[in-house]
């Protein structure tokens, strides 16, 4: 089977208008889009200082866009893919994003579920290394 080096500009297309929800980085995805190359993405018409790495690639599902986002913040991201008919999936995401549980009246549960979180959010990091994305 021949591999495609970039996503076809139909399926492109339907790409950037399901990132276009995710980011305000969408508008700057690249023409043609190169495959199997994490990309950083910026459009230059946004004053957004978020930030925008995707990568295209296809399976037996067909052509798909994972993409990762870090909020203006530098403390929130996203992690998720586009396929090629428009729906959006959530991969694997950082948790405790927003706070770590904290419940008063059992200190060794909230010690667990710290651990919890933190063990998961290593397997997290090694994914987005894997892939290019951190």
């Amino acid at each position: 089977m021949n591999r495609a080096l970039t996503v076809p500009a139909e399926v492109r297309a339907v790409l950037l208008r399901a990132l276009a929800g995710e980011s305000r980085h969408a508008a700057g995805l690249p023409d043609p889009l190169p495959m199997g190359r994490v990309l950083a993405v910026v459009n230059e018409a946004s004053d957004s200082t978020d930030e925008l790495k995707v990568l295209a690639g296809e399976n037996e599902k067909g052509f798909f866009l994972d993409f990762f986002t870090v909020g203006n913040d530098s403390t929130t991201s996203w992690h998720g893919r586009v396929l090629q008919d428009g729906t959006v999936e959530n991969l694997e995401n950082f948790e405790g994003q927003f706070g770590f549980p904290f419940h008063r009246d059992d200190p060794a549960r909230t010690a667990a579920e710290r651990q919890r979180i933190l063990d998961h959010n290593t397997r997290v990091g090694e994914v987005l290394r894997a892939k290019g994305f951190k």
